[in-house]
């Protein structure tokens, strides 16, 4: 009975979230949903592609629909290491890491990236995000 009473009967609001035109996979990446949280988009993985993990500021969690990729990444002895990630596999690649390498091991690879947006700008000293008002209170 508790369950019942916090279930929300109103129409659900989509107006914070833009949700991609159904396309044909005709370029590599296809936006699913972008909202003021997370970005997710579909991978078509035909050949390798070199993510800027630094530059999207957020981890990316990556969830392979078909096929098999190989995730390759520099390891802390600068030697290249890679994941190989299996249909239905996910991986997590720490926010830390500068890029990555996807290569597709299977003809039909697909992966569903996710990312936590970062809203605000960047504080090149501390690598953290200023967001607005309540730092400009913190700073005086």
């Amino acid at each position: 009975d508790e369950a019942l009473d916090v279930i929300n009967y109103e129409e659900y609001d989509t107006s914070a979230h833009i949700k991609a035109a159904q396309t044909a996979p005709a370029s590599l990446v296809r936006d699913l949903v972008i909202s003021p949280e997370f970005n997710s988009s579909e991978i078509f993985l035909d050949s390798p592609v070199k993510v800027d993990v630094e530059a999207n500021g957020s981890f990316i969690v990556y969830m392979c629909l078909d096929g098999e990729a190989s995730v390759q990444y520099e390891g802390d002895g600068g030697d290249a290491e890679n994941v190989i990630v299996g249909k239905g596999e996910t991986v997590l690649v720490p926010a830390a890491m500068k890029t990555v390498i996807l290569v597709p091991m299977k003809d039909g690879t697909r992966l569903l990236a996710a990312t936590v947006r970062r809203e605000g700008e960047l504080d090149s000293y501390t690598g953290e995000v200023i967001s607005g008002e309540d730092d400009a209170e913190d700073a005086q």
